[in-house]
Order: C-alpha cells, then sequence, then structure tokens
C-alpha cells in the first residue's frame, strides 16, 4: 500500500533525498564552519551536482545543502543591493522552469540552476541584515505553518479532483477550452489542498509530534537504564581498608 502511495504521490520521493542528507549535514555544518575545509566542501558538492551521476540517485543535492550550510560563514560581498538581488533571485525561481522547457535543458541540470539561484536569494535575505516584511506577513505565516502538509498532500488531491473538474465541465468543454478548465482546476484544488493541510496540521501532526517525543523520552531512557546496568554501586569495588 505504501509503495502505491509513493507511486501515486511523486513528491514522496524527496524523503529519502531528506533522511540521507538530514544525517549527513552535521557533518557538512562542521566542514562549512571550518576556514579551510569550507572552500574543499563547496568544490566537493560542486564536483558532485557536475559529474554525470544518474540523477535518481539525487547526489546533485548535495550542492543544496552544502551551500545552505556555508552562508552564515560567508563573508559578504560588498555594497551589494541585497533585496533587490534577493527579489530577482526569488522571481527567477518562480519561473525558472519554463525557459529550462524551452530550452531543453535536462532536469538535473535545470535543478542546479535552482538550487544556485536559491543559493544567491537566501544569502542576499541573510547578509541585507534585514528581514523582508512582507513575507513575515500572517498569511505567508499561514502558509509556512501548513506548507509541509501541503507538500504531501497536493498531489493526491490533484490526482482526484481532476477527473471530477473533467466530469463536471465534460470531456467536450474541456478540450474545448483548455485554460478556462486548467483554471477552474487550479482554483479547486488550490483551495482544497489548503483548508487539508491546515486540519492536517491541527489535527494529525501534532499527535504524531507527541507520539514521536514519547517514543524518543522512552528509548532514551530505556539507553540512560542500559549504561547504566552491571555497574556495581559505588561501595562496592571500593578497597577494603585496614578499619574492616
Amino acid at each position: 500500500m505504501l509503495g502505491l502511495y509513493v507511486h501515486l504521490n511523486g513528491p514522496l520521493w524527496t524523503l529519502r533525498v531528506e533522511l540521507f542528507y538530514s544525517l549527513a549535514f552535521p557533518v557538512i555544518y562542521l566542514l562549512a564552519r571550518h576556514p579551510r575545509k569550507r572552500w574543499a566542501l563547496l568544490a566537493c558538492v560542486s564536483l558532485l551536482a557536475l559529474l554525470p551521476i544518474p540523477r535518481v540517485f539525487c547526489m546533485h543535492y548535495a550542492l543544496a545543502f552544502g551551500l545552505g550550510a556555508a552562508i552564515p560563514f560567508l563573508p559578504r560581498a560588498g555594497d551589494v543591493p541585497y533585496r533587490t538581488t534577493a527579489t530577482i533571485a526569488l522571481i527567477a525561481l518562480l519561473f525558472s522552469q519554463m525557459p529550462a522547457d524551452r530550452l531543453g535543458i535536462d532536469m538535473k541540470a535545470a535543478e542546479n540552476i535552482e538550487m544556485l539561484v536559491a543559493f544567491v536569494a537566501v544569502y542576499c535575505l541573510y547578509h541585507s541584515g534585514r528581514s523582508m516584511q512582507a513575507l513575515e506577513a500572517r498569511p505567508f505565516a499561514f502558509i509556512g505553518e501548513i506548507s509541509y502538509s501541503v507538500y504531501v498532500l497536493h498531489f493526491p488531491l490533484l490526482f482526484a479532483l481532476t477527473p471530477l473538474v473533467v466530469e463536471g465541465f465534460g470531456p467536450i468543454q474541456v478540450r474545448a477550452h483548455p485554460l478556462a478548465s486548467l483554471l477552474v482546476l487550479t482554483v479547486v484544488a488550490l483551495c482544497t489542498t489548503i483548508f487539508v493541510a491546515a486540519l492536517s496540521r491541527r489535527y494529525v501532526e501534532p499527535p504524531g509530534e507527541r507520539l514521536g517525543r514519547i517514543f524518543y523520552a522512552a528509548s532514551k531512557e530505556q539507553f540512560s537504564r542500559g549504561s547504566t546496568t552491571g555497574k556495581s554501586p559505588s561501595g562496592a569495588s571500593r578497597r577494603p581498608s585496614a578499619r574492616d
């Protein structure tokens, strides 16, 4: 069943990438902190991104994690218009896929470009010393809170809603007005996804988080008990004195 869900829900493939690089990130971060090792790290992740390694192995994503870990330790780039550059980079991220498709750039190369543009945006935001007030608005904060649920749920919801919209319009009308049908599907899917994701964030994720904390506390307690098992009391190993 899980295999079927992963097959139907394409975004779930990134969970294995997140798991792998989450385990590797402490090492990446420690290397990024070291002034001499930082450039070696960036050279290695850049090489992994450029080598003809099949995309299915996801090794090129090391570039994103390496660049992200290095951002706090990289020097400022002089009198750069940070906020303007960050805004341009964010806009470029939104529309980067369209020119990539038109130019016939393969997906791995397009993702490398997106990671570099994202690095520019985050670097500029970090070193600007000022936050973008628009991103701190309540709607953006709300989207940030439900973003993971949106990420996981949007594809199966879109998969379920598409035949309903087609049936509602009728196949003939969909073929006659493809843009209007796509717009309706987008609005319906977006509203439904946000609603379901908000419910998931409120009622599904918190119990899972509490359960995870319970398991973590239990495993930590069991580990601490196991580490003390077999140790004799402090007085048991004491050598007998002359008074004894």
